[in-house]
């Protein structure tokens, strides 16, 4: 993630712009990354989005962060970096990950450096610094806390400016220098170091009239701006400027008149374009480097990367900025390893052409390679030469044309990485920044910046050329030579037409599909065939596993395809063992595979792709959910691969977004059967992991398939799976029947494992819709099936589902039982996630029974496991049971500590019931804390997520906003909270609740002066609580026999 505030506010997830909007999110934003891991207040916040911040401003505020999460989250950022603390808000970026910190880090270490005269380095590490300003820091941002913190940067930013002119111009880069801080003059006119700086190295160079100009234009400046004179030290340097322009006006000597020696260097570099933008990174790692003395051999750099990505035009750029390190020879050659129509030139043409750039006359050149390579070795070896070798073929091609002189230096492109010459630097060279790309991108339009960047269509441009050079160039040369009607839109609607969206991407005689045919020429016709099939996976990332099969039944021959592919830069290895194809290579592959590849080759491919998905997947859920519900019998039978836990989840969590894009794009009627399994094989991975908000979409797919041509059981298997995806999305109605076809199915296939499944998961239904008994009853049914047939998943499922229904009906000694007796039979079974949730129900009901700091200790060890192992829904599970704790041990302020750092996990799911609990909690908690107004906006929301908030979550809310009602002198509105209170508790079987709804209900009663109804209330809930055995029953009977005497 990048945040840049050095010019417009703009943040980067994954190298892609993030939307901000233009308002308040992100000033808000950057106040934040400003403050950097110290949390900022909602006043200080306030004072800095307003002058003069409105009565409303915690509301108003709250809503910008909210507006703000939601766009995070829209780019697929976790929210949890916009976090709110007791102190304030917090903004969770790493320095490294804001362009304005790492420009104080680099500043710093260069002072360091300069400490110890390390000189070189300080200045490169300078040099970087000023590259990361953009234009004016925080643009857009308004008020006087951005305009005080715009003044610091770019002060800042001329100190920098100053300390690196200071050193390079100590180097002898006078060019340069120059060239940087004539550009500075225009943003700074006022600032005397900087100009001093100039008049210094103009001096140096001989340049002093022009020195006098830029004297006098400070000097006016300085009179109309400020109405002062120019400082001492800028004087004392236009003084020394004059003794030098006296000094050089003498009668000249013979010498001098004689003119300078001349020196004629032998040049053919390209000319320098002018267009060229970004690369400032790589560009600074190569010229430095080429500048280098070693002391034994050339400098030889290879740069490599993809057709398009702009190698030989950072060569060339590179070669333009150090040409002066080099008098004697600039040369440059084309070896057409990509030509197209002429053959690349063979060692002895390429050795041939060099030799004649040296002026040797070609009867002076032998015939044998070996003759030519001594000859060009011994011309070259004293010499001073920086030699461009473009568009390479082969190691092979370029390896006799190296020279062997110290003081020479070397550039080759090439769309091979060549690691077989020895002694050479290689850099890859990847995708341009989005800065960057933008940089390319209006600089080949010819459009004016500003407009384009104000232009919200230019990013979506940008990103449909998948930021390649070649691609940006083309589409933006379309619009260079269009008439000033065309628009962004115009280029969006042509690029979304044509023969796999590569049509667009031409310009003249450049065709980026022809670019990219010349690629695959360049590789043998195998390695042509695997890029093919590479573009019938539905996505441009896959492991090697994936690739291996879509390319081969034959895996070593198709890891040598692979291998050579990496090879020529048509795929990229970006981890280790995953492949990666840029978007409109994707596109191309695809297009021509469609055309090309024959169907029957097509369907095979596709098919040994889904087995390898398939078994895999299989692979992984057996080992992470050895006690998955709805395994039936055939499925229990089925041998897969025994892997470990650590390698199932790295799975999943690399494949689970192209495992879901896969089963909605594959053919069902060449590969259905497959299609469906693959949904049932990460069933389970989803339900516990989620996003659950997907899953019903890929199983009702999976039981479409099964209507048309599966037997019963895999029917079965894909309706419970829709079942319980539709249970998490709150869908009971939907649930209840896809259970009960699950059941049918199972019934019709004979096998009673599958059947008491379904029985089971209809109980756990029926307990979240709050009917506990019909779901205890249910459960008694499955759980005797279960154990009939010794199968301990469903006994374990069973029982943790009972024991929910106890705790939820006050049941609190059956629930520990049930849970107990859950931990045991899981207890070194190779399931955590069932063991943790086990624990922390565990918890609850201890908590019940008055056992805290047992109930804690659970808590804290489900919490540190979920911690080490990411699991992020036990963590917030734990943290919401910590915060329920809590308001036990009547600590309001570590209550809404845990349920803050819950909703926190929750953010990354759609766990809409835990939610509804933790919601309750903050409402009790600030209810403590005498905050009513927060404690009834937190109860609010609760009631209005009703469809997800259990019965006794519910229950709680009513009992809550009657206790605020009560304490605001609402007795009636008390009394109607506490009678919704009562029927919950009521309707639901929940009778210690009940008993406590009575209680109070007779409280308020008593209030009004109503003693008879007070007293039947009462009387109920004493007789509850003495069934219930709870100790409430004698307080409550103490009240009313003093009732009695009185």
């Amino acid at each position: 993630m990048q945040l840049h505030v050095l010019g417009s506010v703009r943040l980067y997830f994954d190298d892609k712009p993030v939307d901000l909007g233009s308002g308040r999110e992100r000033e808000l934003l950057t106040y934040l990354a400003l403050a950097g891991r110290t949390p900022l207040p909602a006043a200080e916040l306030a004072n800095r989005l307003w002058a003069s911040p409105p009565s409303t401003y915690r509301s108003t505020l709250h809503t910008y962060v909210t507006r703000l999460r939601r766009r995070l989250e829209t780019a697929g950022i976790e929210r949890t970096l916009l976090s709110h603390e007791d102190s304030g808000y917090r903004l969770g970026l790493e320095p490294e990950d804001i362009d304005w910190s790492r420009l104080e880090r680099l500043r710093e270490h260069a002072h360091a450096l300069r400490r110890v005269d390390q000189h070189a380095t300080a200045r490169t590490l300078l040099r970087e610094a000023l590259r990361l300003r953009k234009d004016t820091p925080l643009a857009g941002l308004s008020g006087q806390w951005a305009a005080r913190m715009r003044h610091t940067m770019e002060q800042v930013y001329q100190d920098v400016l100053s300390e690196w002119a200071e050193l390079a111009l100590a180097s002898g880069e006078t060019s340069e220098v120059l060239d940087v801080l004539d550009k500075a003059l225009m943003l700074y006119p006022t600032n005397e170091v900087l100009h001093r700086l100039v008049l210094r190295t103009l001096r140096s160079v001989g340049r002093s009239a022009d020195a006098l100009v830029v004297y006098q234009r400070l000097k006016n400046r300085l009179a109309e701006d400020l109405g002062v004179d120019p400082s001492r030290e800028t004087r004392r340097e236009f003084e020394e400027i004059l003794q030098t322009t006296k000094s050089n006006s003498g009668p000249r000597r013979p010498e001098e008149e004689r003119g300078p020696t001349t020196v004629h260097t032998l040049d053919n570099l390209d000319r320098e374009q002018k267009l060229f933008r970004g690369r400032e990174s790589e560009l600074l790692l190569l010229t430095s480097r080429l500048r280098d003395r070693p002391s034994s051999s050339p400098r030889v750099w290879a740069i490599s990367g993809m057709a398009g990505v702009g190698k030989s035009s950072l060569a060339m750029r590179a070669a333009h900025q150090v040409k002066s390190d080099f008098p004697h020879a600039r040369l440059t050659l084309d070896l057409r390893g990509s030509h197209g129509r002429l053959a690349p030139l063979t060692p002895t043409e390429a050795m041939t052409e060099l030799l004649r750039l040296l002026r040797i006359p070609a009867t002076h050149i032998p015939e044998s390679l070996p003759e030519q390579v001594a000859l060009w070795r011994a011309h070259t070896r004293s010499m001073r030469l920086l030699l461009v070798l473009d568009d390479a073929a082969s190691s092979a091609q370029v390896a006799p044309l190296l020279p062997v002189g110290a003081e020479s230096a070397v550039l080759i492109t090439s769309r091979f990485q060549l690691t077989e010459i020895n002694e050479v630097d290689h850099l890859p060279l990847g995708l341009p920044s989005p800065d960057e790309s933008t940089e390319i991108f209006i600089a080949a339009s010819g459009r004016p910046p500003r407009q384009m960047e104000a232009d919200p269509l230019l990013e979506e441009v940008i990103t449909r050329c998948g930021r390649l050079p070649l691609a940006m160039r083309l589409v933006a040369t379309i619009l260079r030579l269009s008439s000033p009607s065309w628009s962004l839109r115009s280029l969006l609607d042509r690029l979304s037409v044509g023969r796999g969206g590569l049509d667009a991407f031409r310009s003249g005689e450049t065709d980026l599909a022809r670019v990219f045919d010349l690629a695959l020429r360049s590789v043998s016709d195998e390695a042509r065939r695997a890029f093919l099939y590479l573009g019938l996976h539905p996505t441009r990332i896959m492991s090697g596993p994936i690739a291996a099969a879509l390319i081969s039944s034959d895996e070593s021959a198709a890891r040598d395809a692979l291998a050579e592919l990496v090879s020529a830069c048509l795929i990229e290895e970006h981890r280790p063992d995953r492949f990666r194809l840029h978007t409109l290579l994707k596109d191309h592959a695809s297009d021509i595979a469609a055309r090309e590849l024959p169907s029957d080759g097509i369907s095979a491919s596709r098919g040994r792709m889904y087995e390898v998905y398939l078994n895999r997947s299989l692979a992984a859920d057996r080992a992470l959910h050895p006690h998955r519900p709805g395994r039936d019998e055939v499925e229990l039978e089925h041998q897969v691969p025994r892997w470990d836990r650590a390698r199932a989840e790295a799975w999943f969590r690399g494949e689970l977004p192209n495992l879901v894009t896969l089963i909605g794009v594959a053919q069902v009627s060449d590969h259905g059967s497959v299609m469906a399994d693959l949904a049932h094989a990460i069933a389970e991975y989803l339900d516990v992991h989620g996003p659950w908000h997907i899953a019903p979409s890929l199983h009702e797919r999976a039981c479409r398939e099964h209507r048309e041509s599966d037997p019963a059981r895999r029917s079965a298997r894909g309706h419970f799976d829709l079942a319980r995806a539709l249970l998490r999305t709150g869908d009971f109605k939907r649930a209840l029947h896809c259970n009960r076809i699950a059941r049918e199915q199972w019934r019709k296939a004979g096998d009673g494992l599958g059947e008491a499944w379904a029985i089971a998961h209809r109980g756990q239904i029926r307990w979240r819709q709050g009917r506990y008994d019909l779901s205890l009853e249910l459960l008694e049914q499955a759980l005797e099936r279960f154990e009939t047939l010794t199968h301990r998943p469903g006994i374990v499922f069973a029982l943790h589902n009972r024991g929910l229904c106890h705790v939820y009906t006050g049941a609190s000694h059956q629930a520990v039982a049930d849970f107990s007796d859950v931990a045991r039979l899981l207890e070194g079974g190779g399931d955590p996630h069932m063991l943790a949730n086990a624990r922390i129900n565990l918890a609850d009901a201890l908590n019940q029974l008055g056992f805290h700091r047992e109930a804690w200790s659970l808590c804290e060890s489900v919490l540190d496991l979920a911690r080490k192992s990411g699991d992020g829904r036990r963590e917030a599970l734990a943290w919401a049971n910590m915060g329920d704790l809590s308001l036990g041990r009547h600590d309001p302020e570590q209550a809404i500590t845990c349920a803050r750092q819950a909703l926190v996990c929750l953010d990354r799911f759609h766990d809409q019931w835990t939610k509804t609990a933790v919601l309750s909690t903050l409402g009790s908690a600030h209810s403590m804390q005498g905050k009513s107004n927060k404690a009834q906006e937190y109860f609010q929301r609760c009631l209005r997520m009703r469809g997800f908030a259990p019965p006794n979550v519910t229950f709680d809310v009513h009992l809550g906003l009657a206790e605020l009602e009560q304490d605001q002198d609402h007795p009636r509105e008390s009394i109607e909270h506490l009678e919704h209170a009562l029927g919950t508790a009521t309707e639901h079987g929940l009778r210690k609740q009940r008993a406590q709804a009575l209680y109070r209900l007779g409280q308020r009663h008593l209030d009004l002066g109503d003693g008879e109804k007070w007293r039947a209330c009462l009387e109920e809930a004493a007789a509850l609580y003495e069934l219930l055995m709870a100790p409430e029953a004698s307080v409550v009977r103490a009240l009313l026999d003093t009732s009695l005497e009185r």
